[in-house]
């Protein structure tokens, strides 16, 4: 295959109104991510992390051999902290933000990635791998993209695994000035992409405008979802909700459950959650994040089942055959 993707990066870079050169793939949003720690973390170096996040961050971290310092979310907002953000910024060499954040579902103000940017004496990357979901414009509205002409230190990471269904094509790409996507390719793995996902994703992002509908019909979800969860609080105890308008409805159900049984499925995922002792404090059992954890699983689900139709209309067997 070709190692560097270019056809697939030219048809990239027209949907963002960037070059080539500007546009590196991965095999999936992975490989990027780790690719992205490799390159500019190390021992002796520390990344900032906001959690609840994705958890792949601190798990590729270690294997870089790379400190983490998680800067909590607000326990009752689940808002980024931003002044506690800005402010272990510079004692931090490079750092992560999720936009949408996954499980929380806001989107990081622009002001406050650009203020990350001139904080943080190293690399930012923002994951937009939900990005899609963000607006009326398959993100285009929300996108921090726009930032990095000022802000040379900045990456914005996306997927095709999410609003396109494609998780199984392993396929991912990041935003950034020429120099830094230089750097992503002189370290990746020279075949990393084959060339049968090379087709298959160039296939989606050529017919990309199939699938704002689809994405249209998982976010008009949301408020079936929310008035659900509100009658069976009704029903079985006292609801309080978060609802996002960015991606996601993040559901803190007080007592649902009962006492008993909800303390003790909250200790079952202590561990799991890696919840530091500060969540324990607060009024938000630590079940609010099991269910939390679960509502984003069942979220993939949805898009993936709802991406299968556009998917069956997409001429994936011409784009295969085209690569040969």
């Amino acid at each position: 295959p070709d190692p560097m993707c270019n056809e697939l990066r030219d048809e990239l870079a027209t949907w963002h109104g960037v070059t080539r050169e500007n546009i590196c793939v991965g095999n999936g949003g992975d490989e990027l991510l780790y690719n992205y720690l490799l390159a500019f973390g190390g021992a002796g170096r520390t990344l900032l992390n906001c959690p609840p996040c994705f958890s792949e961050y601190a798990f590729f971290a270690s294997l870089c051999q790379t400190e983490v310092r998680d800067v909590w979310r607000d326990p009752a907002t689940f808002e980024l902290g931003q002044a506690a953000v800005l402010a272990a910024a510079p004692e931090c060499n490079l750092a992560i933000v999720t936009s949408p954040n996954n499980p929380t579902g806001d989107v990081a103000p622009l002001d406050f990635v650009a203020a990350l940017c001139d904080a943080c004496p190293g690399m930012v990357m923002v994951d937009e791998a939900y990005v899609e979901f963000a607006d009326d414009s398959f993100g285009a509205a929300t996108t921090a993209q726009g930032l990095i002409a000022e802000q040379p230190n900045l990456v914005i990471l996306h997927t095709l695994s999410k609003a396109f269904g494609a998780a199984g094509t392993r396929l991912g790409y990041v935003i950034a000035v020429p120099e830094v996507i230089e750097v992503f390719a002189a370290i990746r793995q020279i075949y990393s992409v084959n060339v049968l996902s090379q087709a298959a994703a160039l296939a989606c992002v050529r017919a990309r405008d199939a699938y704002a509908p689809v994405v249209a019909q998982v976010a008009s979800e949301r408020e079936r979802e929310l008035a659900t969860i509100k009658v069976l609080g009704f029903r079985r105890g006292e609801v309080h909700h978060y609802v996002n308008k960015e991606t996601l409805i993040l559901t803190a159900i007080g007592a649902a459950l009962g006492v008993p049984l909800g303390g003790l499925l909250a200790e079952s995922f202590t561990y799991i959650l890696q919840m530091p002792s500060l969540y324990f404090d607060v009024e938000v059992e630590p079940l609010s994040y099991v269910l939390a954890v679960l509502l984003s699983f069942g979220f993939t689900i949805i898009v993936n089942l709802a991406t299968n139709r556009t998917l069956n209309k997409i001429d994936m067997v011409g784009a295969l055959k085209s690569a040969e």
